[in-house]
């Protein structure tokens, strides 16, 4: 993949509109993700296929996408007919990321359907520290100590009040999903879930107590995405 990085950037094509999965996307060469639409024309189709094979079965009326990059996750939620009167919520808050998902919805004429927000999902709301990753994998931009920036910082408990629903949740937070979920308790309470959270190693154990404690099993992983439902 990085030898056909190199020859874009060396042809001074670095952007590019790809279809894939029935749907178009702004491709920006540098970026990790990109690359990987571009040359396979899919992105972690194992864990998309049985995720959403799960919200499928149990009729999923709304799907909230955390840390959801350029909105490959929402906008295939989007797509699928069977989901046409769901609600979707995607969270992204680095801009760069963010206006790509502008423009991607913008071409597959998904920008009344999908709802946007620029907030970072956490316990607390006010503001934290905010680290852009570098262009070639802006996937990994995070909340950080070290952070250059600022941003705004919400709770999803204070933005999504809903009661006996069946939700889908995709968090990729790069580390902060404890953050996520204890701001979001009683939405996890108060409805049945289904949740693919990407966690490495470490701080997996205390992710699954966590959601043990508020009554969801761990159903199954892939690679770094791990799945739960009460």
């Amino acid at each position: 993949m990085s030898f056909k990085k190199d020859l874009y950037l060396l042809l001074g094509k670095r952007f590019s509109i790809k279809k894939a999965s029935g749907l178009l996307y702004l491709i920006d060469i540098k970026n990790r993700v990109d690359r990987r639409i571009d040359i396979f024309s899919e992105y972690e189709q194992a864990q998309i296929n049985f995720f959403f094979s799960h919200l499928k079965k149990d009729n999923c009326s709304c799907f909230i996408d955390i840390g959801s990059h350029w909105g490959h996750y929402s906008m295939l939620f989007g797509s699928e007919n069977c989901f046409d009167q769901a609600a979707i919520h995607a969270f992204e808050p680095d801009k760069i990321n963010r206006y790509q998902l502008y423009a991607n919805l913008f071409l597959n004429k998904l920008h009344d359907r999908i709802t946007v927000y620029d907030y970072a999902i956490s316990s607390t709301e006010g503001e934290l520290k905010f680290h852009h990753f570098d262009e070639s994998n802006r996937g990994k931009s995070h909340i950080s100590n070290d952070g250059e920036t600022t941003v705004k910082t919400k709770k999803i408990d204070s933005l999504i009040k809903l009661k006996n629903n069946m939700i889908g949740i995709k968090i990729d937070v790069e580390g902060h999903e404890l953050d996520v979920i204890s701001g979001m308790t009683e939405l996890l309470n108060n409805n049945k879930c289904v949740l693919q959270i990407e966690s490495f190693a470490e701080p997996l154990p205390a992710l699954i107590t966590k959601m043990t404690d508020l009554g969801y099993e761990k159903i199954n992983s892939i690679k770094s995405d791990h799945y739960f439902s009460n």
